[in-house]
C-alpha cells in the first residue's frame, strides 16, 4: 500500500461523495500523524462550531465512539466533543494561526474528560472550502503526572505559581496556604507586574537577592528556552516582622515544542534557619561524641591484643604443661578444662567483635522461622544451663503458658540476646549463685503476642553510674572484669541492637552486692503449630519443674551427664553420615564427634568427591550429609546444589548441613539458598552438633 492510501480506509466522511483527497490533505495528514505520534486524525470545516469534515477510525477508537455514535453525540460538530470548560481556549487557539499546536480536553462516551495534544494545519476540503487538519495524540499520563507533581508540590510551599510559556499566562497554584483548582490569573505581563510590586512591598530593601535573581531569570524572554533551575532565599516581610522566603524557578519542557513552562515557588525558612544553626551546635557536639566513641573504640583495640593473646598464651602453656605430665592422669584433665575454657573465650571475643561489626555495617537481617518459644527457652538453652551447673550455680526457668507458644521469628538472633544475658548472669555471679529465667506472654493483639522475660541473678551488680551506660559499646564497670571475668564489653550492646531490631524493650535493675534483674519485652508474630508441638509439650512439662543445682559429687555428675547423653543421643546411633571436609584436623575432630555418638561415617575431601560418594550410595544410605563450605575442586555450595539435583529421590530428602568458619548472615543465606537445611559454625560444638542432627532426622 503507497502513502497516498496509506490511512484512506481509516477515515470516515460526513459526505461519502468526499471520500478522495487532495494530494496536499494526504500529505498533511501523514505528516501529522508521523510527526506527533497520534493516534487519530480528524478534520473540521473552519467555520463556527466547527463542522467535521471526516474523522479516523484511531480517533474514534480514542473516545470509544462508532461513527455514527458520535456523529448523534456531537450534532457533528467537533466543539460540541470538546469538553465545555476548554471551547473557549480551543476557539481562540484555532482561530490564532500562529499557535499550531494546543492541549485540550475531549469527551469521551462514557462523559470522561480526555487530555489530548494536537498539531493542526489548514486545507482545503474537495469542494474547496477551509478545513483544519488536526491530530489527536493521549496525554492523558503526563497530565496526571504533571497534576500528581503539582499536588505533590504544595505540601510544602506557601505561594506556587504556574507559568505557561506557549500560551503566555499563568495561574495560581497555591497562594497563602490554600489550593486554587487550575484557576487562570492573568498574563505574563500582569505576572510582571505583580512579582516587581511584591518585590517594592515586601522583600527587605537592604536585601536584594530576590531582585537579582529576577533579572537572571529573565522568563518572559526567549532566553528562558535555555532552560535551568534557580534558587534564592531573601527576607520578606510578615506582618511586622522579616522572615527567611526560600525562592525557587524550576523550568520544565521546550519552547521549540511548545511546551515551555515555568514553576515559581516561595516557602517559609525561618525555621529551618534556626535548625540550621541548631544542626552546627548539634554537629560540634556529635564530632565530640564521635571522637570520644573513637577514643573508646580505640581503647578496646588497643586491649584487644591483651585480651586475645591471654586465651591463646594458656592454650599454649597447658598444652606445653600436659605434654610435662603426659603420665598424671589429673594433671592432664586439669590442662584440658583451663584449655577448653580459654578456647570458650577466646570464641567468645572473636564471635562479639564480629557481631558488632555486622551491626554497626548496617547488615543486621532479621529471618522469619517457626519457632517453639517455650522449647527455644529450655532446649536450646541447655548449654547455659551446663555451664551454670559446672560453676556450682543453681538456674531455674519458670516459664508460665503460653496462650500462644508457636511464634515466628529469627531463632538465630533470640538465643543470642538470651545467650549475652544469661553469660554475664553467669559471669559475674557468686559462688553459690543463683539464676531465674522467668517468662511470661503478656498479651495479644492484631496476630501479635508480646511476651516478658525477666532473668535474675545474684552476682556483684554494678553501681547505678556504670549501670547507665550498661548498653554502650565497649563498657565495662572494672578494669579486673577482663582478667577475672574474661568479658568484652559488647554483650549488653549487643543484646540492646538486636532488641531494638525486633521492635522490643530492654532494661536494667542492679544492685552493688546484691545482683542484677534484666527485663525483655519482645513482639511475635503468632504462627501455627508445629507437627511435633505435642510430644514438645509433653517433655516441656516436666523439663520447666526441673530446677537445676550443683552436682554433689563431681564423679557423680560426670556419670549422669554421660547417661543423660547416652539416652537421648542413642537414636542416633544407627545413623550413617556423609562427611565432606578438606581439612585433615577438622575431618578427624568430625569424624570423632560421630563415631563417639555411635554413627558410621563415610568422608570425602572435597565437593566433587561427596557428589561420587552419593551417587554411588544405594538409595537412602546415607541419613545425612555434613558438608564443608569452603574446598578445593568443589565447594560446598555447588556440591549441595548438585547432590539436589541429582535424579533420585534421596537426592531431594536427605538433610545437608553445612558445617563452616563462614558464620555471617548472608554465609547463612547462600547455604540455605544453595538447598542445605542447618548452618553450623567452626569451632564444632558436640551437643549443637548432635541436637541439629537429631532435629534434622526429627530423632
Amino acid at each position: 500500500m503507497n502513502s497516498e492510501n496509506k490511512y484512506y480506509e481509516e477515515l470516515h466522511f460526513i459526505h461519502q461523495d468526499n471520500r478522495s483527497l487532495l494530494p496536499q490533505n494526504q500529505a498533511a495528514i501523514i505528516d501529522l500523524l508521523d510527526h506527533n505520534g497520534a493516534v487519530g486524525v480528524v478534520a473540521f470545516y473552519d467555520e463556527p462550531g466547527y463542522p467535521i469534515y471526516f474523522v479516523s477510525g484511531f480517533a474514534l477508537t480514542t473516545l470509544d465512539y462508532d461513527y455514527s455514535e458520535m456523529l448523534r453525540a456531537c450534532d457533528e460538530q467537533f466543539l460540541n466533543l470538546v469538553y465545555e470548560k476548554d471551547r473557549k481556549a480551543f476557539t481562540e487557539n484555532t482561530q490564532n494561526k500562529n499557535v499550531v499546536c494546543q492541549e485540550f480536553r475531549l469527551v469521551n462516551k462514557s462523559g470522561k474528560n480526555i487530555w489530548v495534544n494536537s498539531y493542526q494545519k489548514p486545507s482545503l476540503s474537495m469542494d474547496g472550502r477551509p478545513i483544519i487538519i488536526a491530530s489527536i495524540r493521549i496525554v492523558e499520563d503526563a497530565r496526571k503526572r504533571e497534576s500528581e507533581l503539582l499536588t505533590a508540590l504544595t505540601k510544602g510551599y506557601n505561594r506556587i505559581i504556574y507559568v505557561d510559556m506557549n500560551q503566555g499566562r499563568y495561574r495560581v497554584i497555591k497562594s497563602d496556604g490554600g489550593v486554587f483548582d487550575e484557576q487562570i490569573c492573568g498574563t505574563l505581563p500582569e505576572l510582571e507586574e505583580l512579582l516587581r510590586q511584591y518585590r517594592q512591598d515586601y522583600t527587605n530593601p537592604e536585601d536584594h537577592s530576590f531582585a537579582d535573581i529576577l533579572n537572571k531569570l529573565n522568563f518572559f524572554s526567549v532566553s528562558a528556552d535555555q532552560g535551568g533551575n534557580y534558587q534564592t532565599t531573601y527576607l520578606a516581610k510578615t506582618g511586622d516582622d522579616y522572615q527567611w522566603v526560600e525562592f525557587q524557578a524550576f523550568y520544565g519542557g521546550a519552547m521549540n515544542l511548545d511546551t515551555g513552562h515555568f514553576i515559581l515557588t516561595f516557602r517559609i525558612v525561618d525555621e529551618e534557619k534556626r535548625r540550621e544553626l541548631d544542626a552546627k551546635r548539634i554537629l560540634s557536639d556529635s564530632l565530640a561524641k564521635a571522637e570520644e566513641a573513637g577514643r573508646i573504640k580505640n581503647k578496646f583495640l588497643s586491649r584487644m591484643s591483651h585480651d586475645l593473646r591471654t586465651p591463646i598464651n594458656g592454650i599454649i602453656g597447658m598444652l606445653e604443661i600436659a605434654k610435662k605430665n603426659r603420665t598424671n592422669p589429673e594433671k592432664i584433665d586439669e590442662c584440658i578444662n583451663k584449655i577448653a575454657i580459654s578456647c570458650d573465650h577466646l570464641m567468645s571475643l572473636v564471635t562479639d567483635v564480629l557481631d558488632m561489626n555486622t551491626f554497626e555495617n548496617g547488615d543486621l537481617s532479621l529471618t522469619d522461622e517457626a519457632i517453639r518459644l517455650d522449647s527455644l527457652l529450655t532446649k536450646d538453652l541447655r548449654p547455659i544451663l551446663e555451664r551454670a551447673r559446672e560453676r556450682g550455680l543453681t538456674y531455674t526457668a519458670q516459664l508460665e503458658p503460653f496462650a500462644h507458644p508457636d511464634i515466628i521469628g529469627s531463632p538465630k538472633h533470640i538465643l543470642q540476646i538470651f545467650h549475652h544475658v544469661l553469660d554475664n548472669a553467669i559471669k559475674y555471679n557468686k559462688p553459690g549463685g543463683s539464676i531465674t529465667l522467668n517468662a511470661r506472654e503478656v498479651s495479644d493483639n492484631n496476630n501479635v503476642a508480646v511476651f516478658e522475660f525477666r532473668i535474675t541473678d545474684t552476682g556483684i551488680g554494678m553501681e547505678p553510674e556504670f549501670a547507665s551506660h550498661v548498653f554502650e559499646a565497649f563498657e565495662q564497670e572494672h578494669n579486673e572484669a577482663r582478667t577475672n571475668y574474661m568479658g568484652t564489653g559488647l554483650g549488653m550492646s549487643i543484646v540492646k541492637i538486636l532488641v531494638t531490631h525486633m521492635n522490643g524493650t530492654v532494661s536494667l535493675d542492679s544492685t552493688p552486692g546484691v545482683g542484677t534483674t534484666v527485663s525483655i519485652t519482645l513482639p511475635f508474630k503468632m504462627g501455627t503449630a508445629l507437627s511435633d508441638a505435642d510430644d514438645t509439650s509433653d517433655a516441656l512439662n516436666t523439663t520447666l519443674s526441673e530446677t537445676t543445682t550443683p552436682a554433689a559429687d563431681e564423679s557423680d555428675a560426670k556419670v549422669h551427664e554421660s547417661d543423660a547423653e547416652d539416652d537421648e543421643y542413642g537414636k542416633l546411633s544407627a545413623c550413617r553420615a556423609l562427611l565432606v571436609e578438606d581439612n585433615e584436623i577438622n575431618m578427624e575432630i568430625a569424624r570423632f564427634l560421630l563415631e563417639d555418638a555411635g554413627m558410621s561415617v563415610v568422608c570425602a575431601e572435597n565437593g566433587q568427591l561427596a557428589l561420587t560418594r552419593f551417587e554411588e550410595s544405594s538409595p537412602n544410605e546415607f541419613d545425612f550429609v555434613l558438608m564443608d563450605i569452603m574446598m578445593p575442586v568443589m565447594d560446598g555450595l555447588e556440591a549441595a546444589r548438585r547432590l539436589r539435583a541429582l535424579p533420585r529421590p534421596d537426592a531431594k530428602s536427605v538433610p545437608i548441613i553445612a558445617l563452616s568458619a563462614n558464620v555471617m548472615d548472608d554465609d547463612i543465606k547462600k547455604t540455605k539458598m544453595a538447598g542445605m537445611n542447618e548452618h553450623l559454625p567452626k569451632p564444632i560444638n558436640s551437643h549443637q552438633l548432635l541436637d541439629t542432627i537429631a532435629k534434622c532426622l526429627n530423632r
